[in-house]
């Protein structure tokens, strides 16, 4: 068997997921024609059926429910990780690490911290002196 395309593996897991093509392929931020393209790859590479295409979507066939059994662990792995290297990208999650002196940690470190955090709350600190010991309570916000 080939290598196959995530994309279509993403394809299938949001089709999967959601019941119908549009709602898949607005996650996706692709056409539905782009996605059903998708998918009949998929399914073609796979040989076999995954869906049963119905006028208020599709539903998972047999092989379709296996296939899905197997890759949403995957998929939300897979994605979930995407979403916390954005958000660490973007400043919205994250720890930074600040060696110092003690005089430096107090006078100038946490003043700083403070300003930073009303605008990036959710980004954590974790201070330590010159001897590389762990201050856990240096800073309370």
């Amino acid at each position: 068997m080939n290598s196959i395309n995530f994309d279509y593996y993403k394809a299938f897991y949001y089709t999967a997921k959601y019941g119908t093509v549009s709602r898949a392929a607005e996650e996706l931020y692709i056409t539905q024609p782009s996605l059903t393209k998708r998918l009949h790859k998929l399914e073609e590479q796979l040989n076999c059926v995954l869906f049963k295409r119905t006028q208020k979507g599709v539903n998972l066939t047999e092989e379709g429910n296996v296939l899905y059994g197997k890759i949403a662990p995957a998929c939300e792995t897979f994605l979930g990780g995407e979403d916390t290297l954005k958000k660490m990208i973007n400043l919205e999650s994250g720890i930074v690490k600040i060696s110092s002196t003690k005089l430096m940690i107090k006078d100038i470190i946490i003043p700083a911290i403070k300003d930073f955090k009303k605008k990036y709350e959710k980004i954590q600190f974790e201070l330590y002196t010159e001897k590389f010991r762990k201050n856990k309570n240096l800073f309370a916000a």
